[in-house]
């Protein structure tokens, strides 16, 4: 996910990361932006989550 808050569209429906999952670079973010966003059907990612520059993401918990 990189550079804007609309890429999280790319989880929806997935349950299953193959590999690793970045949330980076996201520099015009607000709280409130984050806040319709969930993925609870994403239950693995197989290899690591990195999280760099992602303002406005307070929380990964509301997310997953």
């Amino acid at each position: 996910i990189l550079n804007k808050v609309d890429n999280f569209k790319k989880l929806e429906n997935c349950t299953v990361i193959d590999g690793s999952l970045q949330i980076l670079l996201i520099d015009h973010g607000k709280a409130q932006d984050y806040d319709y966003l969930s993925f609870p059907n994403l239950v693995e990612i197989t290899d690591y989550l990195l999280v760099y520059r992602a303002f406005g993401l307070n929380s990964l918990g509301k997310l997953f």
